[in-house]
């Protein structure tokens, strides 16, 4: 077992209730869990953390209306303004940013805050929050958890190790042709060109997306055009790499309204723009039941460019946000499963009957969870929210709320967990909307909820679980709004600071 698999970073989707906490009114409900800013801040720096709508999660079918409004209703400070933003599909998100003439402490000192939600003259929401001005904003320990992880992980860059020279040959390419490779008809064919052509399109896909991986891995290291290179190199790389991802996702599907067949969409989920390709004979199941084919070598070029990409999103460039907006929609493709493994209640499904909290090892019990958590644990670095819900996830149609047990119980001569299952379906249906990164707190160390892989299973020997201290896994998840479990990991195992919770 990897070290990774010791270090649980930054837990995905998780359980519990410390960055998700959601707020209903009589018409929405708003996530508003964790934001904080580095202390110091000036005036026009933003916070880290967005107020979600958890109606997000359905705007590429039923758009937020454009008369929804968020606002602060009260801010003792006085420190903080709040900035509406819109992505493509109408997602509706509230900024904070530090008002002109306005700072933050050099202190850390928390700052309550209340926003509302409105259309018109009607309130539909109202949330408390409190934005925290700390030393070591979250963000910048999950970023740096996420650079040095993905450095160590060759499948997380694709494992091309790029001469500056060919680079510069690549560079050249890519700003010749609008951020495309050549000799790659995906660029230009419609989909349903690559029907019966024996997974030539994912193959195509595979091999691009391995391209920007090695000149991720140049943008982390080269010495001609990474961090210690240039400036201008540098900043010519990642002006080729935006182009370039920005090139190769949109076209590559996730929405199945994007993908048409004979004028119809491929599927109802979102996610099965890709997931249902191989009912068409377009690529092979193997790409689907693996698809960090692909997720993979994406994963260090988003990770390597975030920090900069996030400071052009800020600034309100276009194009990095478009790019941003991407990545998140591309990345889902972490948790998404083929049509096959998606049955949640079955004890002949792949995982077995989830629905059994006793007797099921949980989803992706299997070598899938090992090839899929390599890239799980650097979401959070790449999806930039600390408070839900992940912002384009949909709760699909076969959504199942799985009731935590009461207590570990274990069937005489079995070892089963009582860690919470993962409904199935597309992006674990059920806990999409929950947030991104949860925190637990105990009275002798800060934690990060985290899913518990099946090795770890709290009840019965602990065989395997190449956990340095397995006994910290011997306790049970009791949280009946999520499907994950719960594994308790010292922030002194993964470098990143946590806040007490609240």
């Amino acid at each position: 077992m990897k070290p990774i698999r010791k270090v649980l970073a930054a837990a995905l989707l998780g359980a519990a209730a410390f960055f998700c906490s959601p707020v209903s009114a009589t018409a929405e409900t708003l996530f508003a869990g964790y934001f904080d800013i580095q202390t110091g801040s000036p005036a026009g720096a933003e916070v880290n953390g967005k107020i979600h709508l958890l109606e997000n999660k359905n705007a590429h079918q039923v758009p937020i209306p454009a008369s929804h409004t968020l606002a602060i209703a009260s801010d003792p400070s006085g420190v903080f303004e709040l900035v509406n933003q819109r992505d493509s599909v109408s997602r509706l998100f509230g900024a904070l940013k530090v008002k002109a003439g306005q700072s933050v402490s050099a202190s850390p000192v928390d700052y309550p805050l209340t926003v509302t939600l409105s259309s018109g003259a009607s309130t539909l929401a109202t949330v408390n929050l409190v934005v925290r001005g700390v030393t070591q904003p979250l963000l910048n320990g999950f970023l740096s958890f996420a650079s040095s992880h993905a450095l160590a992980d060759g499948d997380l860059w694709g494992g091309g190790n790029y001469s500056d020279a060919t680079v510069g040959t690549m560079l050249t390419e890519i700003e010749a042709n609008n951020g495309r490779f050549s000799g790659y008809t995906f660029y230009t064919l419609p989909i349903s060109n690559f029907v019966n052509t024996n997974g030539a399109l994912g193959n195509q896909w595979v091999e691009v997306i391995k391209k920007i991986g090695g000149l991720g891995k140049a943008y982390k290291q080269s010495a001609m055009y990474g961090p210690g290179g240039t400036p201008a190199n540098h900043t010519r790389l990642k002006l080729a790499l935006y182009s370039a991802m920005t090139a190769l996702l949109e076209k590559f599907p996730v929405d199945p309204a994007t993908v048409l067949f004979n004028g119809t969409p491929i599927g109802t989920d979102y996610g099965d723009g890709f997931f249902r390709l191989n009912e068409k004979g377009v690529i092979k199941f193997n790409d689907l039941s693996h698809q960090w084919r692909f997720t993979d070598p994406m994963t260090g070029p988003a990770v390597w460019l975030m920090p900069d990409l996030l400071a052009d999103v800020r600034s309100g460039n276009a194009v990095a946000t478009a790019l941003h907006e991407h990545l998140v929609r591309f990345f889902q493709l972490s948790f998404g499963n083929p049509v096959s493994y998606r049955e949640i209640n079955s004890p002949g499904a792949r995982w077995g009957q989830l629905t059994d909290t006793n007797h099921t090892e949980g989803a992706f019990s299997d070598a899938n969870l090992g090839h899929r958590f390599r890239g799980w644990v650097t979401l959070p670095a790449i999806w930039l929210t600390t408070t839900g819900p992940s912002p384009t996830f949909p709760i699909g149609t076969q959504a199942t709320t799985v009731p935590s047990p009461p207590r570990c119980t274990c069937p005489a001569g079995r070892r089963m967990g009582c860690w919470m299952t993962m409904s199935s379906g597309f992006a674990t249906r059920s806990a999409m909307h929950t947030s991104l990164a949860s925190l637990a707190s105990s009275p002798t160390a800060r934690y990060l909820i985290t899913p518990i892989p099946p090795a770890m299973r709290p009840c019965g020997p602990m065989v395997g679980s190449g956990l340095s201290n397995p006994a910290s896994a011997t306790r049970c998840s009791k949280t009946p709004a999520s499907i994950w479990g719960a594994k308790a990991i010292s922030s002194s195992q993964t470098g990143i600071s946590m806040p007490t919770t609240r």
